[in-house]
């Protein structure tokens, strides 16, 4: 059996039995695509790479009222980032200096606790306040 012919677009839909379209490799606008959705149409997970080569992971929910994840490489690092409907979010990091991180934000936005260890063993925990003012804070290293 002699190998197909590549196939040669800048968008390919591939449909299900019903003819709804679940996976959408993509080029358009120049940037690699892959969408997973679901048969609404809708995109439940995305991979992408942005115009510098970058790569990040979309992750939605069905349930609107549901967080959504994102996954990425960036110019600073790597990063999670998990978001509410609200304002609500928890972000983890680790950069390119080697620092690693973790921010809490309530439903409001607020941040409420941060923490992070530095390349060099330094850890700091400081918790916040309704204003955003630190309440506590405790570095060791």
């Amino acid at each position: 059996m002699q190998p197909s012919e590549p196939i040669t677009t800048t968008e390919l839909r591939i449909v299900d039995a019903d003819g709804h379209p679940r996976l959408l490799l993509s080029v358009k606008d120049g940037l690699p695509t892959v969408a997973f959705m679901n048969t609404q149409g809708d995109v439940g997970m995305r991979l992408q790479l942005d115009s510098q080569g970058l790569p990040s992971v979309v992750l939605a929910n069905p349930d609107p009222t549901g967080p959504t994840a994102r996954f990425e490489i960036d110019g600073k690092g790597a990063h999670v980032k998990l978001d509410g409907a609200d304002a609500a979010s928890a972000y983890l990091f680790l950069n390119n200096g080697s620092t690693s991180g973790l921010v809490l934000n309530d439903a409001n936005g607020q941040r409420r606790i941060g923490a992070t260890v530095t390349a060099d063993g330094i850890s700091q925990i400081v918790s916040y306040d309704d204003s955003g003012a630190p309440i506590t804070n405790d570095t060791t290293g």
